[in-house]
């Protein structure tokens, strides 16, 4: 597990937290490229106040429309990696995420990458480049973004 992983992290460390986060596969057709297999995404501060800001948004318009349940921008602020299934081992984060150890070599290549803004959690989608399938990530809680917001620059 990097230093820099989820486990490891406390406030006292720095002000931008690295997720590593396990990615599943929804099925819109039968191939699948094999190195989009986890989420890596560093959060700032000022990043963690904009999602915050677009929970807002989010939150505004559930409060008038109870049908919606999530809410889609376009963000492209992680990359998508293969995993080292070797150095991989059954260890969950205190978020209960299971701990997967990147291949950083390259990014996998993906297209139509989203931020998926619900009332408890977000979490990204992509879609790997050439396939047919979206990937989407573990979700992040929201008490996690206001611990790394609330950091001052």
């Amino acid at each position: 597990m990097p230093a820099s992983g989820p486990r490891d992290w406390s406030p006292r460390w720095g002000k931008t937290r690295e997720f590593i986060l396990k990615t599943e596969r929804v099925e819109v057709g039968d191939w699948m490229p094999d190195e989009q297999e986890c989420f890596v995404i560093k959060i700032t501060p000022d990043y963690a106040r904009r999602l915050l800001s677009r929970l807002e948004s989010f939150m505004g318009v559930a409060a008038q429309d109870k049908s919606l349940w999530e809410m889609y921008f376009w963000d492209t602020s992680g990359d998508y990696y293969g995993v080292d299934w070797e150095k991989t081992v059954e260890e969950y984060d205190e978020e209960g995420r299971e701990i997967v150890v990147p291949n950083f070599d390259a990014p996998g290549r993906t297209e139509v990458d989203q931020l998926i803004i619900r009332a408890n959690e977000l979490c990204w989608t992509a879609m790997p480049k050439h396939g047919d399938v979206y990937i989407i990530t573990d979700s992040i809680k929201w008490h996690e973004i206001r611990q790394i917001a609330a950091e001052k620059p």
